[in-house]
């Protein structure tokens, strides 16, 4: 293998296409949109950045000087779920680090793939960076859902990992509890994505503003039934669901149902780009998980100045401490899992009417929204301790 800058990187991130691309028909979610940052800003402090995503389209499409910064986009493997199919996968994939030829590779979902990527950092002396992405990533009683195989490489990937980066002091205090590991904490980065220069003028046609906005996978944990259940309370609320196609048919049931009312505006799978716009364009985000890792729609919603609304998730419980917005049920509350739709509903009812009959807390909740992500997420501060994370001087 030949010779490595220690100041190059490759990010392993199988649904980032869309983002480096600009295509709009490719979707993703948030943990591409902050390796998308935090790359932009590596490559603009003089990193050689690399993906490897999967690939839908030819490799003609990209060329290395497609962002104005030093990206490589001739790297990708096709990854499949299936259990069978894994070794070859693993093939793929090892193929793809090779000739990526970074000092370090970094992988946050889907985290088995960390097991391959150590094999790999271990023989040719690279660094294998794990980027927790959920809370489930540190704590195995999440994992009700996940394949035993699937929870054994990841653990196993995560053991064997030179660097294990956490987002919240929670997730840095479960590693160093379930699994003996002092991770470093690198904040989530926040600012405003603008569409690469092939679709710089992507068109914003919706000049709705709503007042609610709901914004998730349409996996069971995200609960959008519980949105659709206030659009009925509050018919003189307009609301906003925007979905990916995780699980089709409840997508196909969400479009459906909130069809039927007319005070809900169903996105669909929106493009991060036009997502963007949307979060311009609301007064409260409503977050309705069970469980989540940093949600990065709440930096999506504060960076525009909105408050958050959460059922239950309060990481680091900042929400409540620095006033940037309200949650709804305590950590230890015995409906935390409740699937009574209407009644979570009925009980978020009081908060999101206060907040959104209250100008002047929510005008106080904007300027709280907007220090917070001054002081603790914009590129300034975050980079820095990406740098401390890798062990690399940062001297821009």
């Amino acid at each position: 293998m030949k010779s490595v800058n220690k100041k190059s990187i490759t990010f392993v991130s199988p649904y980032i296409f869309s983002l480096i691309s600009g295509r709009k028909e490719y979707g993703c979610g948030g943990a591409e949109r902050q390796f998308f940052i935090f790359a932009k800003y590596l490559a603009k402090y003089g990193w050689k950045v690399s993906f490897i995503s999967q690939h839908p389209v030819s490799s003609k499409f990209f060329n290395n000087n497609f962002l104005n910064y030093n990206f490589i986009f001739s790297k990708f493997f096709f990854l499949n779920g299936k259990s069978f199919l894994l070794f070859l996968d693993w093939c793929l994939l090892i193929i793809a680090l090779f000739k990526s030829n970074s000092y370090f590779y970094v992988i946050k979902t889907p985290g088995h793939l960390a097991a391959p990527m150590s094999f790999f950092c271990n023989f040719f002396k690279r660094k294998l960076v794990f980027w927790t992405q959920s809370d489930s990533d540190a704590m195995p009683e999440y994992r009700k859902n996940w394949s035993p195989l699937i929870s054994l490489l990841h653990d196993f990937g995560l053991k064997n990992s030179n660097i294990i980066i956490s987002q919240t002091k929670s997730q840095r205090y479960a590693y160093s509890i379930n699994y003996n590991i002092d991770a470093s904490i690198v904040n989530n980065i926040s600012c405003k994505i603008t569409p690469p220069s092939l679709n710089k003028n992507i068109p914003f046609t919706h000049n709705d503003y709503v007042d609610v906005l709901w914004a998730g996978n349409s996996l069971p944990n995200k609960r959008y039934e519980i949105v659709i259940e206030l659009a009925k309370l509050l018919p003189h609320r307009k609301f906003a669901i925007a979905m990916n196609k995780s699980d089709i048919k409840r997508f196909s049931d969400a479009y459906i149902t909130a069809s039927k009312l007319n005070n809900v505006l169903f996105l669909g799978e929106l493009h991060p780009f036009d997502m963007e716009n949307w979060f311009e364009k609301t007064r409260l985000f409503l977050n309705t998980s069970i469980k989540e890792g940093f949600a990065n729609t709440f930096l999506q919603a504060w960076t525009n100045g909105v408050p958050v609304v959460s059922l239950c998730i309060d990481p680091d419980n900042i929400i409540s401490s620095y006033g940037l917005g309200k949650v709804i049920l305590k950590s230890d509350n015995l409906y935390l899992n409740e699937k009574n739709f209407q009644y979570l509903a009925k009980i978020s009812l009081p908060i999101i009417e206060s907040l959104l009959g209250n100008n002047r807390l929510m005008n106080t909740i904007k300027k709280n929204a907007t220090q917070f992500i001054k002081e603790n997420h914009s590129p300034k501060i975050v980079i820095p301790m990406l740098y401390a994370a890798l062990g690399q001087a940062h001297n821009s």
